[in-house]
């Protein structure tokens, strides 16, 4: 058996991005999941088109009193 031409595929290994097993992709390609997950994303239903807003929370007002004077000060909520 005569091999007239060698093909080489350049492989990533890369984690699932749904059940994090890892598996081997061919280098540059845009694969999120391995076969078993890409086969139940696939029955899943598209996102819908509609943007939703980035949530922001609210400054809170904080007032206090020093000699007289109020002073404010705005903090950021949440203690993420």
């Amino acid at each position: 058996m005569d091999v007239d031409e060698i093909t080489i595929v350049l492989m990533d290994l890369k984690y699932c991005e749904r059940c994090g097993a890892l598996f081997l992709r061919p280098q540059e390609s845009e694969v999120l999941f391995c076969p078993s997950c890409e086969v139940e994303m696939v029955e899943l239903p598209l996102p819908s088109s509609k943007v939703s807003r980035a949530y922001r929370p609210r400054a809170r007002k904080i007032g206090a009193e020093c000699e007289g004077e109020a002073l404010l000060a705005y903090s950021e909520g949440g203690n993420a």
